[in-house]
């Protein structure tokens, strides 16, 4: 029994470390492949759960989040270009900034801090869940048929393609009605039935 606890003990603060010690590394293209699990193309290592992730310049290859994956932080700059494999889910603790260009690809995005997308593109199919400040100011959000907004609705920017109505959420509250680049959209929660 004390070798059992003293086991699971040691595993959380080795969890704990690897959380806390979230290291930061850049998309460098190095082996030019385009290829995310090659630790060439990181200038501090392939990303690791709890990383903060930055996505500069592509040089060469657009890099693709091969598998789920949660991540600190993702920051993508200037020409900065980002692809998700279907399925996935992609989740950021913290906080994304996008300034580049993000494609969802039929993958889910779950941001639990804020999401900024201010002068580059946000696009593709999937489920984009916001739950702090989701602030399209400057920036545009190309959102294919069968893509869900839930959390907090976008502000600001372009929204090209929405879906309306918007689903949010299976319970909650209605979040409220707006215009947006000529759509009415609908940002709605039900409330779920308790049995």
């Amino acid at each position: 029994m004390k070798q059992s606890i003293s086991t699971l003990i040691c595993i959380f603060l080795v969890a704990f470390a690897t959380i806390v010690n979230a290291q930061p590394t850049t998309w460098t293209d190095g082996s030019s492949n385009g290829v995310w699990n090659d630790v060439g193309n990181w200038d501090n290592g392939i990303p690791v759960p709890g990383d903060d992730v930055v996505i500069d310049a592509t040089l060469i290859g657009t890099p693709m989040v091969p598998a789920s994956i949660v991540l600190n932080s993702l920051t993508i700059t200037g020409t900065g270009l980002l692809d998700c494999t279907p399925g996935i889910t992609l989740t950021i603790s913290t906080n994304m900034v996008n300034n580049g260009t993000f494609n969802l690809n039929g993958a889910n995005l779950i941001v639990l801090g804020n999401l900024t997308n201010t002068t580059q593109l946000i696009g593709g199919t999937g489920d984009i869940d916001v739950t702090g400040t989701f602030d399209n100011t400057g920036g545009t959000a190309d959102l294919s048929a069968g893509t869900s907004i839930s959390g907090n609705p976008p502000v600001g920017g372009t929204i090209t393609n929405p879906p309306v109505p918007v689903p949010v959420s299976p319970w909650g509250i209605v979040f409220g009605v707006g215009l947006i680049a000529g759509f009415t959209v609908f940002y709605t929660r039900r409330k779920q039935a308790v049995v």
